[in-house]
Parts: structure tokens; C-alpha cells; sequence
């Protein structure tokens, strides 16, 4: 008996014959059974029924062909859905991915880095891969390539289920997962070094570029550490997305550095821990002027803040440096807005004048603590608590420098150490 594929693809049925001659040359239905779900965007009356229909059929295809499924293609944009309300592969991958685990679902993508057949392998948010559309027209491309897609997207599916069993319980099961805390950097370059001087025993996580177990020196909790490749909202979003649809984490915690708003008291080396995060440079140019679309996120930092005293205490008392344990002494907490954006600012009175002027309450600026909150918003219906901890680095004015960026990051990864392992 053939094994079948799912194919969602846009509601465009030249599309779907051309993709079928494709594979049909290549020899590869010989092999597998093409199933589509029918349904037509003519058929109903607004976008939002036709793409509650369209998951609805394709779940229920997925369920009654199950134990001969070879795995999902998802090539879908639905420029049809009014603004604000549209599908994308990646949002219909994730809901697919969250009914069925276990079968391989692949997006299908224009976009693509470098000329690697297999580009496929890597992650794409919630899915098990991406594949370049390209590939499906080159001459070269073969049944044993389009096979091993699913093969590889079957060993990177064993691969999260032996970690969720053996090292972090059934990611499935809640009350099994012994692994409840994520932390995140930004950069590794002193973000994620100063957090090294509190962990052992990292050990990999396979099928994951840098993301590690590690213990907490002096405890035997464990917790997920990672950091980004490059700074800024995109990578924070991947990053904290990548974690949160493998681990059913509780607490979801940034690390790292920041620019502070002098007029609101915020001091250097300052830890500033916000109840609210804004990202300022979402909007449009019209007519010249710039229309910001404000879009924030609320955090709950009760928590976070009714232990930071004693937090700082024990601080104080771990370092033994002088000047170093005289700076720890001098650390004002602050639980206000952060903003966000995607820029390294360094200019006299932009904080002040123009990030600001959105938010009075803004007592810091930096560039990823928005793209990780969002994610938990989106992905977990707010069951992750998002923590950031942010240490102040410089007044973001022209002349700024990266002396304090040392120190800075040390305070960050040493709170966050023991705000961890003694109350959270």
C-alpha cells in the first residue's frame, strides 16, 4: 500500500496539478499518494470560515490516514484574509503540529539561505523543516531526495522524544516534565559567559544548534540555557519560539544588558525587571512622517520582585571582589516599561525625547525583550511566565562605551542565578 502525503497548498487548483507533474516526473508518486483537502475559498462567505474549514478537514484527513502517513507539505500564504487576519504556513504548521506530534509537517518555502538540498533539516518554528520550492523544479532532484525529507523529519521527531523522555520527561505530560525553566541571552559574548560562572554539566540537546541542559552550581535544579546567533527581535522571537513549542517551560527568562533612562533614577548597573515591554518602531511612512503602531506586552513581575531584596542580598554576598561586591550594593531595582526595538541606539536624548514620549513610564531601551514575550503570547496562551532581567549598561548617549557591558552582564546572569534557584 502507497504512503500518503498531505499537500496544503494555496486554494489554487492549476497550482495543485503543476505540483503533482512535478512530482509525478520525477517518479515519485510511484512511491507515495497525493490527498489534498477539498475545500474552496468560493465556498464560503469570509476568510475566517474558510480557514476554520480548512484545518478542520485537514485534521480530520491527518486522523483517518494516520498509520499509513508519510508526513504533511504545507505551501500556503492566504493573501485573501482581510489585514490582521491572515494563515501562513508556519501559524497552520503549529496548529497541525499540536493535534499530531509525531507525523512529519514540512513548509514549503520561496525563501531559503545558501544552495544545500538539505536546507530542509532545519527548523522552522513550530514545523519539522523547510524545504526551498526551488528544489522541486531542479532537474536533479529525485524521489530518494524527496524520501529522505521525511526521513530526516522522522529522525528529528525521535530525536525530541528521547530528550523529552529521558532528560526532561514527556513533553506530552505535564506533570512528568522536570524541567520547568528556559534562560536566554541575547549574545554569548558576556550575556550568555557571565551565566557560564553559575552552570555545570551542560550537556547538548540534540537537534538543537546550541541549546543545552545544565545544573545550577549548588543546587540540583536544572534548566535550558541558550543564546542568540545575532542580537535583535527576530532571532529573540526564534530562539524563545524554538524552546517553546519543544518544552512546556513555566518560566521563560532574558538575560543581559541594556540602555537606562537617567531621568527616571535608573542608575548604571541598575536592573531593570519590567511589568510591560513596547516595541516603538513597528508602523508606516506616510506622507513623510513615520505612524508608529504601538503593539506591547504586560508582564507579571510580582513574583520576580516580591524576592528581588533578598535576591541582591545574596548577591552581596557571593562576590568577594571589593569594588565589585560595592557596585552590588548600589543596585536599585526597577519594575516599570522597557522598550524594544531594532536598533542600537546611541544618540543624545533619543531615549528621552522620542522612545519615551510613547511610554513615560519607559525606563530602559534594547532590542529583544519584545520578540520574547510575544512568543509566549502567541505560542502558550500566556501558561509560560516571560521574565526579563535586564542590567543597565550605558545612558544610550553618543559617546557610550561598553565598560559597564562586563559588570552589567555579571549582575543580570548572577540575579537571574539565584532569583532561580531559590525562589522560582
Amino acid at each position: 500500500m502507497k504512503k500518503k502525503v498531505i499537500i496544503i497548498v494555496e486554494p489554487n487548483l492549476s497550482y495543485q496539478a503543476e505540483f503533482k507533474r512535478l512530482l509525478g516526473e520525477r517518479e515519485i508518486l510511484s512511491e507515495i499518494e497525493i490527498i489534498s483537502p477539498d475545500v474552496s475559498l468560493n465556498n464560503f462567505n469570509g476568510f475566517a470560515e474558510f480557514r476554520d474549514e480548512l484545518l478542520k478537514k485537514t485534521l480530520k484527513l491527518i486522523e483517518e490516514n494516520k498509520n499509513n502517513m508519510m508526513g504533511v507539505l504545507v505551501d500556503i500564504r492566504l493573501s485573501e484574509a482581510p489585514k490582521g487576519d491572515y494563515s501562513d504556513g508556519i501559524t497552520f504548521s503549529k496548529k497541525l503540529k499540536t493535534s499530531f506530534p509525531s507525523i512529519p509537517i514540512i513548509n514549503i518555502t520561496q525563501y531559503f539561505r545558501g544552495d544545500d538540498i538539505n536546507i530542509f533539516s532545519e527548523a522552522s518554528l513550530s514545523s519539522d523543516g523547510v524545504l526551498p520550492k526551488q528544489y522541486f523544479a531542479k532537474k536533479d532532484f529525485s524521489k530518494k531526495n524527496f524520501l529522505d525529507i521525511f526521513s530526516k523529519a522522522n529522525e528529528k521527531i525521535k530525536t525530541i522524544q528521547k530528550i523529552s523522555k529521558e532528560s526532561v520527561g514527556n513533553h506530552n505530560n505535564f506533570d512528568n516534565f522536570n524541567i520547568n525553566i528556559a534562560i536566554i541571552a541575547a549574545l554569548y559574548d558576556d550575556e550568555f559567559e557571565s551565566l557560564n560562572e553559575f552552570i555545570e554539566n551542560q550537556e547538548d540537546v540534540p537537534g538543537f544548534e546550541s541549546l543545552k541542559i545544565a545544573k545550577l552550581r549548588n543546587s540540583d535544579k536544572k534548566v535550558l540555557v541558550d543564546f542568540q546567533s545575532k542580537m535583535g527581535m527576530v532571532e529573540a522571537t526564534y530562539l524563545s519560539t524554538q524552546i517553546l513549542a519543544h518544552f512546556p517551560i513555566k518560566y521563560l527568562i532574558m538575560i543581559g544588558v541594556c540602555g537606562g533612562r537617567s531621568t527616571k533614577k535608573v542608575k548604571l548597573l541598575d536592573l531593570i525587571i519590567p511589568n510591560k515591554v513596547f516595541d516603538y518602531q513597528t508602523g508606516k511612512y506616510e506622507n513623510g512622517i513615520f505612524k508608529p503602531y504601538l503593539r506591547d506586552c504586560n508582564i507579571n513581575n510580582k513574583r520576580v520582585i516580591s524576592a528581588s531584596q533578598k535576591v541582591l542580598k545574596s548577591m552581596e554576598e557571593y562576590i568577594n571582589a571589593p569594588s565589585l561586591k560595592a557596585k552590588c550594593k548600589n543596585i536599585k531595582i526597577h519594575s516599570k516599561t522597557l522598550a524594544c526595538g531594532n536598533v542600537v541606539v546611541k544618540t543624545d536624548g533619543y531615549l528621552e525625547d522620542v522612545i519615551s514620549a510613547f511610554d513615560e513610564e519607559t525606563q530602559g531601551v534594547e532590542m529583544e525583550s519584545f520578540g520574547v514575550v510575544r512568543s509566549t503570547e502567541l505560542l502558550d496562551d500566556k501558561k509560560v511566565n516571560p521574565i526579563i532581567i535586564k542590567s543597565v549598561m550605558d545612558y544610550t548617549e553618543k559617546d557610550k562605551n561598553d565598560n559597564d557591558k562586563p559588570n552589567a552582564a555579571f549582575f543580570s546572569a548572577c540575579f537571574t542565578y539565584f532569583l532561580v534557584k531559590d525562589y522560582l
